[in-house]
C-alpha cells in the first residue's frame, strides 16, 4: 500500500486498458497503481478474485490477464531505485566515465 493512499492510473495509453477498448464486449479491469512493485502483485489477484467472485470461481476462463512491469523494480548494484539512478547520472555527468 502507498504511504499517500494515492494510485494513480492512465488508461489512455497503457496496454492492457488499450487491448480491451479493441476487442467486442470487453471490459477493462486495471488495478495497476503507480509505485506499486513485483510483491503486490499477489495482492491485487486476490483483490480482484474478491470483487469478481464468479470470474474466479470459473477460473478466469474467456478472460485475458495482461501484467505489465515498469521501472519501479529497477534497483542498482548501489541499492538505487530508478528515480536515483537517473538523478546520479545526470548530475555525475562524466564522458570520459560515464554512468555506472
Amino acid at each position: 500500500v502507498r504511504s499517500d493512499n494515492e494510485c494513480w492510473r492512465e488508461t489512455d495509453d497503457t496496454p492492457g486498458p488499450r487491448y480491451a477498448n479493441t476487442l467486442p464486449s470487453s471490459q477493462s479491469i486495471f488495478l495497476a497503481c503507480k509505485g506499486a512493485e513485483v510483491e503486490h502483485v499477489e495482492n491485487q489477484i486476490d483483490y480482484l478474485n474478491s470483487i469478481y467472485p464468479t470470474h474466479s470461481s470459473s477460473g478466469w476462463s474467456d478472460t485475458v490477464l495482461l501484467l505489465t512491469a515498469g521501472g519501479n523494480d529497477i534497483r542498482t548494484h548501489r541499492g538505487e531505485d530508478w528515480p536515483e539512478l537517473l538523478e546520479r547520472c545526470i548530475l555525475e555527468v562524466n564522458p570520459f566515465r560515464g554512468c555506472h
